[in-house]
């Protein structure tokens, strides 16, 4: 009988997992495949030596569900020992298995449900908000589209990767893809309706640029993670490897946050100091810290955000709590679980934050436009088409209908609330491309 606690097993040198053997052991210690940091023991249909905990092999409604020495070592996650589904689960195994005390039925309900919560507040605002002919509100359906979309990637990716081998990179390479657009409409909505008023305002040559062009360089960066993240499918486990997704996931958002970050930390520019010009229609009523809304409650959410997000990536790069006690969290509270909760946390103060602004800040952002000529369109009629968005040569003429005000532009531009859902498309279909291209070398890889 192996004693409680007991770390080194006397059989470490026997085929682990033997049928034949009453005692087996199962080097752990160090995350996936690592044989060198110790053995965890267990006795066959009794409790774990360590930690007293139940490992038998048990049975769910959609089939076996099994301990870490059961499955192949790819699927293996470190420091999780049990709750493991069939490795060549079929599509209704997948479902039925959202119900099964599995190591992944919360990631998936983590981030299902909130899916759910992201598409009623769209619906709600649909009916609240002209999403139709109101330019004004095109950043935030963009906003609104991909976090509806990137916890349900994430939620299908966790349910079905083990149908297959070549199922478990698909989808992953599903999650990482609107990770990426999610990042890029983070942007899109930053910079129609966050960006700090000393940013907009400014006619220094590079902050004009980086205000011109900060659109831009988040849709590279979302196209950048994507090819990342999907390559780091192809490498093995590692530290290196472990870095280099985090860092192509932390690298978008860190750009993101660059206008949101300045905002918090420097101040507001006095109303007394701007021009007439510069003010615009309302920007001493509507810019950050001109009412108490902004500053009550934006800017307390954008910075609350950042506390989320930084307790998320530390729970993914660490792995604790179960790095600690390996067992105790397989089913209910390990790093990936809460990682899930504080990013959709960190999310809800974020959308906040965002409504806050779209709302408040308005009559300020609409102010920032050249006025020019009144609108001679019929108020009820669209203003944009996506094609129009890409007539470099031609002047488009862009018609506001909150307060039928003109915009005359020499060229398409990005950073224009008209052009968002024309830049999100584009996006889109890039990222979809670039998994596509990895989803085809996966193909040739395995018939190799």
């Amino acid at each position: 009988m192996i004693e409680r606690g007991q770390k080194q097993c006397v059989g470490k040198d026997l085929d682990v997992g033997s049928p034949h053997l009453d005692v087996y052991c199962r080097a752990y210690a160090a995350g996936r495949g690592n044989y060198t940091s110790g053995y965890y023991c267990y006795q066959r249909g009794g409790t774990a030596a360590m930690f007293g905990l139940a490992l038998s092999a048990s049975r769910g409604l959609s089939g076996p569900i099994y301990r870490v020495d059961q499955i192949p070592e790819r699927f293996h996650e470190h420091y999780i020992l049990r709750g493991y589904r069939q490795p060549k689960s079929s599509l209704a195994q997948c479902l039925i298995s959202i119900f099964d005390p599995t190591n992944e039925t919360l990631n998936v309900w983590t981030h299902f449900l909130p899916t759910c919560y992201f598409v009623y507040l769209t619906f709600q605002l649909w009916g609240a908000l002209d999403f139709e002919k109101d330019s004004y509100t095109w950043a935030l359906v963009c906003y609104l589209l991909v976090c509806c979309t990137f916890p349900l990637a994430s939620a299908v990716a966790h349910l079905f990767n083990v149908m297959s081998d070549t199922a478990r990179h698909v989808c992953f390479f599903l999650d990482y893809s609107a990770l990426s657009l999610f990042s890029f409409g983070v942007a899109v909505a930053y910079r129609a309706y966050c960006f700090p008023s000393s940013l907009l305002l400014s006619k220094a040559p590079h902050l004009v640029w980086y205000c011109d062009n900060y659109v831009n360089v988040a849709a590279f960066n979302a196209v950048l993670s994507t090819f990342l993240t999907c390559e780091t499918r192809f490498l093995q486990p590692s530290p290196m490897h472990k870095a280099m997704r985090l860092g192509a996931f932390a690298i978008p958002y860190l750009y993101d946050s660059v206008p949101i970050i300045y905002r918090l930390l420097m101040p507001p520019p006095s109303s007394n100091n701007l021009s007439d010009q510069d003010q615009g229609a309302g920007i001493s009523a509507a810019g950050e810290g001109y009412g108490p809304p902004l500053l009550l409650g934006g800017d307390h959410l954008h910075a609350r955000q950042f506390l989320f997000t930084g307790v998320a990536a530390f729970l993914y790069a660490t792995h604790l709590p179960e790095r600690l006690l390996p067992g105790y969290f397989d089913i209910v509270g390990h790093s990936h679980q809460l990682f899930h909760v504080c990013g959709i946390l960190a999310v809800l103060d974020q959308m906040k934050a965002i409504l806050l602004d779209f709302h408040h800040r308005r009559h300020f952002l609409e102010g920032l436009l050249k006025p020019s000529l009144t609108c001679d369109q019929d108020s009820d009629s669209p203003v944009f088409t996506f094609m129009n968005a890409f007539k470099r040569d031609a002047h488009a003429s862009m018609c506001l209908t909150s307060d039928a005000v003109k915009v005359n532009s020499v060229m398409w531009d990005s950073e224009l609330w008209e052009n968002s859902l024309g830049y999100l498309i584009v996006i889109f279909w890039v990222i979809a491309v670039i998994a596509a291209f990895f989803t085809l070398r996966l193909f040739i890889q395995c018939k190799k």
